[in-house]
């Protein structure tokens, strides 16, 4: 029996890394002479570096960049060669700002762009960047005030790289050097909004960053208004592309200011992890995630999974602290192991005991199935 283990982070309780070697025991506790091949997976957000390290041979960077409240913070990338991997998140992550703290108005992308930054000088000219787990709403001016850009306002004077300054920008200042002139600029992301919109950056995942309805309509007021100065500057409506609206409008300012490409995060990270070579003869798929709903059928692990799944006739079994999807899929097979903690916070506390239980508990049952 050939088991590819393939989980996504448990966001606040394990690592890709972690569940996948608790899904490992599991399996092992039942069928122990089983073939396991774990390939920890991220879709370009939190995790992103940790999955790469598992499947390429990489160096860590450490360097000071700036965290979404300009204060210098640790943070870390990856590098093979001339090619660095850089983790959005490390540095603007919202897991960087306390709950009191959290407000799109004031946060910036300021930190992810001094990465890029760092990457290049040390000699690098192509560069990965997981785009996801924000706490920006800033359209990617602090990405672009990072590599040399300048936003002035109606005064001429430079304005903050913060969300709050969208709606003042008047004319925008680009770099005496281009860095990124030499440089590939790869954009990976899980999502595929628009910059603004219904379902543009601001409506979406403001509210999640700590925006009200007011702010959060301020906001988007200020992007609607940066997309047309940014459109008369570049001489093309970025605004509208798929993916522009991804990690508070990070997507948008790294193609403009960046001259990056967009392509979808779990489809890069399935292509490292060289996961098509062993489905072709495997005997089952498991996945693990913190929640399942509509949302993991969108540009994330889950999906970027299934599609594989269903094209080589594997199963996939996809176990998750709670379970709120209730379509079926010919080849895939969902477990709560959430229903047997007393609560969330349990759940989560204890997600490497539930998780193996849960996992444990299915193979046992499809077992006692077919000899039957």
């Amino acid at each position: 029996m050939k088991v590819i283990i393939a989980p996504d982070k448990l966001r606040g309780s394990l690592t890709s890394k972690e569940a996948a070697h608790v899904i490992s025991q599991a399996v092992l506790s039942v069928h122990p002479d089983a073939q396991i091949m774990q390939l920890p997976l991220a879709d370009g957000g939190e995790g992103t570096l940790d999955s790469i390290s598992a499947h390429l041979p990489t160096s860590e960077i450490q360097t000071i960049a700036s965290d979404p409240l300009f204060q210098p913070v640790s943070c870390v990338y990856r590098i093979s060669r001339a090619t660095a991997y850089i983790e959005m998140a490390q540095a603007s992550g919202l897991w960087r700002v306390l709950d009191p703290y959290r407000n799109p108005k004031y946060t910036t992308s300021l930190g992810t762009g001094e990465l890029v930054k760092h990457a290049i000088e040390h000699g690098c000219n192509e560069i990965y960047l997981g785009i996801g787990g924000s706490a920006t709403n800033d359209a990617g001016m602090g990405f672009a005030k990072a590599i040399g850009y300048r936003f002035l306002n109606r005064n001429a004077l430079e304005l903050k790289p913060i969300g709050d300054s969208l709606a003042h920008v008047e004319h925008i200042e680009p770099p005496k050097e281009n860095l990124l002139r030499n440089v590939k600029l790869w954009i990976a992301s899980d999502v595929n909004n628009p910059l603004t919109g219904v379902k543009g950056a601001t409506n979406v995942y403001g509210p999640q960053k700590g925006a009200s309805m007011e702010i959060a309509s301020e906001l988007e007021s200020g992007m609607i208004r940066f997309a047309n100065v940014v459109k008369a500057f570049a001489g093309a409506d970025f605004s509208t592309l798929p993916g522009a609206g991804a990690a508070g409008g990070l997507g948008f300012g790294a193609m403009v200011f960046g001259g990056g490409t967009l392509l979808s995060g779990i489809e890069f990270v399935l292509q490292v992890s060289d996961i098509d070579r062993h489905l072709a003869s495997s005997d089952l798929v498991i996945t693990a995630e913190g929640k399942v709903d509509t949302q993991s059928f969108s540009g994330k692990v889950l999906e970027g999974l299934l599609k594989r799944c269903t094209h080589y006739r594997v199963p996939l079994w996809s176990f998750a602290g709670k379970v709120d999807y209730s379509d079926s899929h010919p080849f895939l097979s969902l477990h709560s192991f959430g229903s047997k903690a007393l609560n969330m916070a349990d759940s989560m506390q204890n997600a490497a005991d539930y998780l193996f239980a849960t996992v444990q508990q299915a193979l046992e049952e499809s077992r006692s199935e077919k000899q039957v």
